[in-house]
């Protein structure tokens, strides 16, 4: 396997499309703070982004080689640790109190745990790969895998191999649409997801609660 990163970036979400691989995105944290969308080919700390996966990004280097991000804390230890205060893991704790499950299909969410899931994405991005899903050559969502039956995605409705179309009506196949969904989520109170299980589509309504 090749060396872990080192120079800070992290990797915090995938989608990867098997069939057209220029179609994949990948979403990196930087050590500036900021969170950017990259596609193959794109620059990135003096590094070339050669490959996309499911759960990890290469970036290549015709002077030093290549390298490896993992979305997983695991993988990417190459760095030495930050002495500032670690990010709260958000996904730790699958009985959350902050969830409250109405129904199969409806939660209510205290807007303290959207705060923090905003804040670190990549604590929940641990817990599942997200794929693109693609149905006669066209993207049409993405695929959820990966998901524990006690996580935190679960706990909001999730399941393995669940595929997602929209979130309030903003395309998830599209990285710029999904960016400008998850831009929004501070600002709302109330979400609808629609979701295709095993090939029956439904929707998940969640409604944030709290100050």
């Amino acid at each position: 396997m090749l060396a872990a990163c080192g120079d800070g970036a992290r990797l915090v979400a995938s989608m990867h499309a098997p069939t057209d691989v220029t179609r994949s995105v990948a979403g990196l944290a930087l050590p500036s703070g900021s969170t950017n969308v990259y596609r193959i080919g794109d620059r990135i700390a003096g590094r070339t982004i050669g490959s996309i996966l499911p759960e990890a990004v290469v970036l290549t280097d015709p002077n030093n080689g290549s390298c490896r991000l993992s979305m997983f804390a695991s993988a990417n230890r190459a760095a030495p640790p930050s002495a500032a205060t670690p990010s709260p893991a958000v996904a730790a704790d699958p009985t959350d109190s902050r969830i409250q499950q109405a129904s199969a299909t409806d939660f209510r969410v205290q807007r303290s745990l959207v705060e923090q899931l905003l804040q670190h994405p990549a604590e929940l991005m641990r817990v599942a790969r997200v794929t693109l899903y693609e149905e006669h050559g066209m993207v049409v969502g993405v695929k959820l895998l990966g998901i524990r039956r006690q996580s935190l995605l679960a706990k909001l409705g999730l399941q393995n191999g669940d595929m997602l179309r929209t979130l309030n009506g903003f395309d998830l196949s599209s990285p710029d649409s999904a960016l400008a969904a998850y831009a929004k989520l501070r600002n709302e109170t109330r979400f609808s997801l629609a979701v295709v299980r095993r090939g029956s589509p439904f929707n998940i309504e969640y409604r944030i609660v709290g100050d």
